[in-house]
């Protein structure tokens, strides 16, 4: 079984930040991490977007996904130097979310309760996933169902208390896979072939990015939203 690698060594930690200004260079990865219980401007939003978010029953889930829309509307605004309610979404061949005229940016967005992460790079194909803890009645057999059989007896030989945090870190993993590929939830666990990096988003939470090749840089940013 591919085994995820370690954060590249320097990444340096979250850095605080503003918003993003200007282009990507060629092998770095950006990872941006904000708080979606803070007010961000919704005035980007597309109509498609607000008529989306206006279904959402729960008042906190209505606001963490539209400011996550506006956020990453921004985000890529600052990298491609466009407005950002000039940003139009496309779908790639495998049907994972693009830019259109985006050139070579790739993006991917993963959210958990009011943690955000955002992950951009150029011409690598990625997928990132974040997650805090919370129970999981049996783990063992969710990873039996999508984990594979290795990685389930892995978390099995493990104490308790190790293996929810264990299954967690696996979870990001396997999810951030299937973006970084187009694959929808519920196929099966496959890291072959792509370079995995775990990361430490806030105390209780996993995170990892997916990636077709390895990074040559790894920018960690905390978004302060000034």
């Amino acid at each position: 079984m591919h085994r995820p690698v370690s954060p590249i060594a320097d990444a340096g930690g979250w850095v605080p930040s503003g918003w993003p200004q200007g282009i990507l260079a060629a092998g770095e990865v950006h990872v941006w991490r904000a708080d979606l219980d803070r007010p961000i401007d919704l005035v980007s939003l597309s109509r498609t977007e607000r008529e989306r978010a206006s279904r959402f029953q729960s008042e906190t889930h209505r606001l963490r996904w539209s400011r996550s829309r506006a956020l990453l509307r921004r985000m890529l605004g600052g990298y491609l130097d466009r407005d950002p309610d000039a940003i139009e979404f496309a779908s790639a061949p495998t049907g994972k979310p693009a830019v259109a005229e985006g050139g070579e940016l790739e993006f991917n967005l993963s959210h958990s309760g009011g943690l955000v992460l955002v992950a951009l790079t150029v011409a690598n194909p990625l997928g990132v996933d974040v997650e805090r803890e919370r129970d999981v009645r049996d783990p063992l057999a969710i990873a039996g169902r999508v984990l594979g059989a290795e990685e389930t007896e892995r978390l099995r030989s493990l104490p308790e208390a190790h293996r929810r945090r264990e299954f967690l870190r696996s979870w990001v993993r396997y999810e951030a896979a299937l973006k970084c590929r187009g694959d929808r939830l519920g196929a099966p666990a496959n890291h072959a072939g792509l370079h995995l990096i775990d990361l430490d988003p806030e105390p209780g939470a996993a995170a990892a990015v997916a990636l077709e090749r390895a990074p040559s840089a790894l920018l960690l940013r905390e978004l302060t939203q000034d």
